[in-house]
């Protein structure tokens, strides 16, 4: 009865019980809140939306104003310098066409070479940022009133691209990561560059010795100090603190044993001198009665005593490393062209015998005495088989002539120790005014050690290596001829 007399008050407009008004308001309330939230995320879907093609414009211009300024990047003033201020003309082409899709000056950032991103220091290559402020469309119902949107590139132009420095040390903090020290003089004719960091009087690049000179034609840049101690430094210009680059050839794999540059080589060939049959000098090489394997790498070795020998030898995988070597009389070994793999025991040359790169075509008639050819010696571990890496190690080298690879990925190149080994040995040369080294020696992890032996010697490579020290007696010249060293990759964008 109660509720029928209810239901007629309702119909009549008269008070309702207060339950069920109570109910219909908070219906309201939570309907009121739902369409806010949900008039909240349309406009944020809305706004990302926006922002997700602004993103989009920006990612396009910045893709295409890297790539206007990278064509500029092989100018002289770029390849000689990693700086913007030289690389105006690559700047200016990058900046012109971001003003063309409508982002100015203020809202681009051009850095030659690139300062952050995995290509941060690599020099021939431009890096493009575009940021700017978009006001919000509807975010601003739930308090956001700005986006802040960003896009880079990066782009290279490194086809045939030289590496603009004689030196490069890596190391990025040891000190004396640069030092030259002896009694006489060091050139180097291009850039040099070290990496490291340290400040001190014995800082990243430290000339000592009271008969110890250093002259650098080109650049002189560190990351730390530069101190000339007791000995004399002379740059053509100075860079301190400069920005630190990074090693060019990080991405570049080494070659792989099985491949068709990575063969098993056949047995060195006797040119002239006794053959000792079974007691031949040249044991555990291919072809001998005990030739050095993946299971037994007990390394190759030549040699030979009181009597004259010429050989050839080929290029190839060889396990435990290979040794030349003269006790006596005359040893001269021609390296036919192509990689010659060390897998563990190094490569070493002792006892001043003659070894010396020639080309193919010239191996068999006439005998071959003309430096020529290319070669690569790839230092490295032999994985499974428990050689560790072993040095590279010239000893005496009067007559070691020797020049870089001639194809493709590694044309140039003439010494390389592998940057993933485990043991990094340093890298050692005992100059001489006779001695040819052609091409980049590339050892990333390690030290390169070159002493001087005496009167005018020539290095005539480009040397990339952890640290350098450079000493003895005698002048050295670095004379870095950048049509010998290896060029860099190809033309695009890389990031």
């Amino acid at each position: 009865m109660s509720s029928t007399i209810d239901r007629i008050r309702a119909f009549f407009g008269g008070p309702r019980r207060r339950g069920r008004s109570t109910a219909r308001g908070q219906v309201l309330v939570i309907f009121a809140f739902g369409s806010i939230g949900i008039l909240a995320v349309a406009a944020l879907v809305f706004d990302v939306g926006q922002n997700l093609f602004e993103r989009r414009k920006q990612q396009d211009a910045a893709d295409a104003s890297a790539l206007a300024g990278a064509r500029w990047l092989t100018t002289a003033p770029c390849k000689t310098r990693s700086n913007m201020t030289n690389c105006t003309e690559a700047a200016s082409a990058a900046m012109a066409l971001a003003n063309t899709h409508g982002y100015p000056a203020s809202q681009v950032a051009i850095n030659i070479p690139p300062t952050s991103g995995d290509f941060a220091g690599h020099v021939g290559k431009i890096q493009v940022a575009i940021s700017s402020n978009r006001g919000s469309y509807f975010a601003g119902v739930v308090g956001i009133t700005s986006f802040q949107i960003g896009a880079s590139a990066v782009a290279s132009n490194n086809r045939d691209y030289p590496f603009p420095y004689s030196i490069l040390a890596l190391n990025p903090t040891g000190c004396k990561s640069g030092w030259a020290h002896g009694n006489g003089t060091l050139t180097v004719a291009g850039d040099l560059m070290v990496n490291s960091d340290c400040d001190g009087p014995n800082g990243a690049l430290t000339v000592d010795g009271t008969g110890a000179s250093m002259v650098v034609n080109g650049n002189c840049a560190t990351a730390g100090s530069i101190s000339a101690g007791t000995g004399a430094l002379a740059c053509g210009s100075r860079e301190t603190p400069a920005a630190v680059v990074a090693d060019p050839l990080a991405g570049l794999a080494g070659p792989v044993i099985g491949s068709a540059a990575v063969p098993s080589p056949p047995a060195p060939m006797l040119v002239t001198g006794p053959d000792l049959g079974s007691n031949r000098p040249d044991r555990g090489c291919p072809g001998s009665t005990s030739p050095s394997t993946a299971t037994t790498p007990r390394g190759c070795t030549i040699a030979f005593g009181s009597r004259g020998k010429v050989m050839w030898i080929y290029p190839g995988v060889y396990y435990g490393g290979l040794k030349i070597t003269q006790t006596s009389g005359a040893l001269t070994v021609y390296m036919a062209p192509g990689i010659y793999y060390m897998a563990g025991g190094g490569f070493e040359v002792a006892g001043q015998p003659t070894v010396r790169t020639v080309d193919a075509a010239t191996l068999l008639n006439p005998l071959p005495t003309t430096f020529g050819g290319g070669a690569l010696i790839y230092n490295t571990e032999c994985i499974g088989c428990g050689g560790d890496t072993k040095a590279i190690d010239f000893q005496n080298t009067q007559n070691v002539q020797l020049k870089g690879y001639g194809s493709a990925p590694y044309k140039g190149m003439l010494l390389w120790q592998d940057r993933k080994a485990t043991a990094q040995p340093a890298l050692k040369i005992s100059g001489s005014s006779t001695m040819i080294l052609s091409g980049t020696i590339y050892v990333p992890k390690a030290i390169f050690v070159y002493t001087g032996k005496g009167g005018t010697e020539v290095l005539d490579a480009q040397v990339i290596c952890d640290q350098f020290e450079m000493g003895g007696n005698g002048n050295v010249s670095v004379t870095y001829d950048p049509n010998n060293a290896i060029k860099l990759g190809a033309i695009g964008l890389v990031q």
